[in-house]
C-alpha cells in the first residue's frame, strides 16, 4: 500500500508540475508576438498567468487600443474572484515591480526607492510618489482572471 500511495504522489506532482510548466509557456507565449510599443503609453495591462484567458482578453484589448508589450504586466496570483491579503499583497507588489522597470520610467528616474516604512518591500510613500512623477500610466486595466475582491482577517 506504501508503494501505490508513493507513485501515486509522484503522478500527482507530475501533473501539476507539467500544468505550472503548462501554464508558465503559455503565457509567455500569449503575446510574444505582439509590439513592445505602442501608441498609447498611458496604459498598464494586468494579465494573471494562472488564468486560461487572461492573456487572450488583455491581448486582444492590447491590440484594439494600441497598447504595447512593454505595458502588459504579468502576474501570477490565484484566478479566483477573492484573494487572501498577502496574495493581494503579492498582486500589488508584482504591479508595483512591473511599473518601476526602467523601460517604463521617464527619463532621469532615480532608482527605485528602497522602501523601510510603509509595506515593504514595493509599497511606501516614496515608491508610490517615484511612481506618480517618472511614469506615464494613468489607467490600470484588469484582465479576466485578475481577482478583484480581498479578504482581511475573514472580513470583506
Amino acid at each position: 500500500m506504501r508503494d501505490f500511495n508513493q507513485i501515486c504522489s509522484a503522478l500527482l506532482l507530475g501533473v501539476v508540475l507539467a500544468f505550472a510548466v503548462n501554464v508558465q509557456a503559455r503565457a509567455a507565449a500569449c503575446d510574444s508576438n505582439h509590439p513592445a510599443n505602442g501608441s498609447r503609453d498611458d496604459t498598464l495591462i494586468v494579465v494573471n498567468d494562472n488564468s486560461l484567458d487572461s492573456c487572450e482578453v488583455g491581448l486582444y484589448y492590447a491590440s484594439k487600443r494600441g497598447v504595447g508589450k512593454t505595458n502588459i504586466a504579468h502576474v501570477a496570483v490565484p484566478s479566483s474572484y477573492w484573494l487572501n491579503f498577502p496574495e493581494f499583497r503579492s498582486l500589488r507588489d508584482q504591479i508595483i515591480n512591473h511599473m518601476q522597470q526602467p523601460v517604463l520610467l521617464k527619463p532621469g528616474a532615480p532608482a527605485a526607492p528602497v522602501c523601510t516604512e510603509g509595506d515593504c518591500p514595493s509599497s511606501c510613500q516614496a515608491s508610490m510618489d517615484e511612481l506618480r512623477e517618472y511614469t506615464t500610466f494613468r489607467y490600470l486595466v484588469t484582465t479576466k482572471g485578475v481577482p478583484t475582491r480581498t479578504t482581511i482577517d475573514g472580513s470583506t
